[in-house]
């Protein structure tokens, strides 16, 4: 049995202050979590799309452990709710813009990351959303 349960930081009345404070504890708790490099080339700069970044997540740490690794990235943070995230470095920015993670703009290519988001999403539009980035 599958429970669909709400977060609070993920309601669009939800105080700005208390979400920033909430993602940025989940950015901590994925600072453990590894990346694929298998999907990525070291001989070009490589796109990376996060979808559903809120402040940005631990982006800055896997940016920071594939230039170590000898990968060039460029990193574009979205969001449904964009939010501006506290610190950016050179390969990293944040699209405006709300960004559905079902339907991608065209003008966002590259390699698709959730980092602590997919979960969000009830199954007909988790299908959409691998359906999109198929497509």
């Amino acid at each position: 049995m599958r429970l669909h349960l709400f977060e609070w930081e993920d309601q669009a009345w939800f105080p700005a202050p208390l979400r920033r404070a909430m993602t940025s504890y989940l950015a901590a708790a994925y600072s453990v979590t590894p990346f694929p490099t298998k999907l990525m080339s070291r001989d070009s700069v490589t796109e990376i799309v996060d979808l559903g970044s809120g402040s940005g997540g631990p982006i800055g740490l896997v940016v920071k452990e594939l230039e170590e690794r000898g990968f060039r990235v460029s990193v574009v943070l979205t969001d449904l709710y964009p939010q501006q995230p506290a610190t950016q470095t050179g390969s990293i920015s944040y699209w405006q813009e709300p960004v559905n993670a079902a339907s991608v703009p065209a003008t966002l290519p590259g390699i698709r990351t959730m980092f602590a988001s997919f979960h969000h999403f009830r199954p007909q539009a988790a299908r959409g959303i691998l359906r999109d980035a198929f497509e």
